[in-house]
């Protein structure tokens, strides 16, 4: 069967830069949310990068104008085929580079004089190589993205998703949500960026938008980061970081985040020697010391995670939950074991537990009694096994103490024989709805997940209930990274 494709303009959708906008941010706009898209060397070889990309935006139904171009052919994938830019019925916008790296600089330079207004190079055989063609070719590249203007991501790159236009452009064959979500990831490595949406998508996170650089001959993730700064669709920015080249325009960026704030979530590599070597092989990236890009983030508030996990579980905190306005943190357990883990955890991490009001704690002794540990963190003990309404009844009362501004709660919650598990949970979560803090669940292990408390978080993701977000994540590990960083951040 023939697929369908249209050959329509498409709109830009609801938001655009104003006027004022930096032309960067005009550019990267017009890049993800593209009139047409133009793959430039489609061929059907089984396997190929170009036939997986087109599978994706007929897949995900892009609404946009298609159009392959390869000089051989007069039809692919059951659809007309073009010579070159001037055959095409529309001009082009997006361009997608598939040929060998020694076409690709020619085919910027033809593309923009078309019309176009961005392209992404998925080719590689430039900087990440260190031979003299490669570097070379790396420099008449950067050349003519300088000279034409246009917006460029790449080369040996994996493509970009923009959730709100439907346009997958990347070869992943793993289901992507298309779900304009309030998360926007950029980095040089695909594999990892895709790796990042994979995971916050399982979690019921959407990402609106994924953008993969690779050697970054044109635009770089800094850049990348403003315009999600400007975008009012994104709340948490994500990026993976293998160099920074310009830390005045890294800076900048991350003040216009911090200005509208967003939270700026990084993992960078480069921490090890061999590290900043791998950057280099991968993207020829200079890393630069992990020490200078600290002093950099902590300065402008940039959060940085030391892994994968850590990323993705900072990440669903700020999402799901309103950052905290103070470092008084409360907790409650049922396990005495437990208190001091999550004493420990918290103490590395530069917070520590306060004094509970006495009004607070006198409520707490008088309810709980002999087999508790009234204190914060609060170990309910005894009293809140036999009884688990005791339970949610202590959970309350951390709530409500104004001297709080985090509650915590260990997510093994107590329940009665033959009870479900989740009644207790929808009970706290009706709590956390009503709350003026966030509340966090929280696990010593990476335990639990549930298809219960991953619909939790898809419906945590909602905007027309931010108080009842507050109340619906479950975390493991990380929630001491996002209390503390992002309550230093905004010293």
């Amino acid at each position: 069967m023939e697929a369908q494709v249209s050959t329509a303009s498409h709109s830009a959708g609801k938001w655009s830069p104003s006027r004022e906008a930096s032309d960067i941010v005009k550019s990267i706009h017009a890049m993800l949310h593209p009139r047409n898209i133009v793959l430039v060397g489609a061929t059907d070889k089984p396997g190929n990068y170009a036939e997986r990309i087109w599978n994706n935006l007929i897949k995900y139904k892009f609404e946009g104008g298609l159009y392959p171009v390869n000089s051989r052919r007069e039809t692919i994938w059951g659809v007309p085929c073009y010579k070159d830019f001037s055959s095409l019925p529309d001009k082009p916008d997006h361009v997608l580079v598939l040929v060998p790296a020694r076409f690709a600089v020619q085919i910027i330079r033809d593309a923009a004089a078309a019309g176009a207004r961005s392209a992404t190079i998925v080719t590689s055989g430039f900087s990440e190589l260190q031979d003299d063609e490669s570097q070379k070719l790396a420099a008449e590249l950067q050349a003519a993205i300088r000279e034409t203007g246009l917006a460029v991501t790449g080369p040996n790159c994996l493509g970009n998703l923009s959730a709100g236009e439907k346009m997958f452009t990347n070869i992943d064959d793993r289901i992507v949500t298309m779900e304009a979500g309030p998360v926007a990831i950029a980095g040089q490595s695909g594999a990892i960026v895709m790796a990042i949406r994979q995971a916050l998508e399982d979690r019921g996170v959407g990402v609106g938008y994924m953008v993969t650089t690779g050697n970054e001959a044109g635009l770089e993730t800094p850049d990348l980061m403003a315009y999600f700064a400007a975008d009012p669709s994104i709340r948490v920015i994500v990026v993976y970081l293998e160099g920074v080249r310009n830390t005045k325009v890294f800076r900048e960026a991350c003040k216009a985040a911090r200005a509208a704030g967003k939270p700026v979530i990084a993992l960078k590599l480069g921490a090890s020697e061999g590290g900043r070597a791998a950057a280099m092989a991968h993207t020829g990236a200079l890393a630069g010391s992990i020490e200078t890009f600290d002093a950099i983030s902590t300065r402008e508030g940039v959060i940085r995670v030391r892994g994968l996990d850590e990323l993705i579980e900072t990440t669903e905190c700020f999402v799901h939950a309103d950052p905290p306005k103070g470092a008084r943190l409360a907790a409650v357990s049922l396990s005495g074991g437990k208190r001091g883990l999550l004493i420990d955890a918290f103490h590395s991490a530069g917070l520590n537990f306060a004094q509970l009001s006495n009004n607070a704690s006198d409520k707490l002794a008088r309810m709980l009694g002999p087999g508790s540990i009234v204190g914060n963190p609060l170990d309910a003990g005894f009293a809140a096994v036999v009884d688990p309404s005791v339970y949610m009844q202590s959970i309350k009362i951390m709530i409500d103490d104004p001297d709080t501004d985090i509650v915590i709660i260990d997510s093994e919650l107590p329940k009665a024989p033959h009870e479900l598990r989740e009644r207790n949970l929808r009970i706290v979560n009706e709590m956390a709805g009503a709350a003026s803090k966030p509340v966090v669940y929280i696990s010593t292990m990476s335990i639990g997940f549930t298809e219960f408390t991953k619909g939790l978080r898809s419906r945590s993701a909602s905007p027309n209930s931010p108080r009842a977000c507050a109340g619906r994540c479950r975390i493991s590990r990380s929630c001491r990274a996002w209390i503390g960083r992002w309550v230093r951040s905004r010293r």
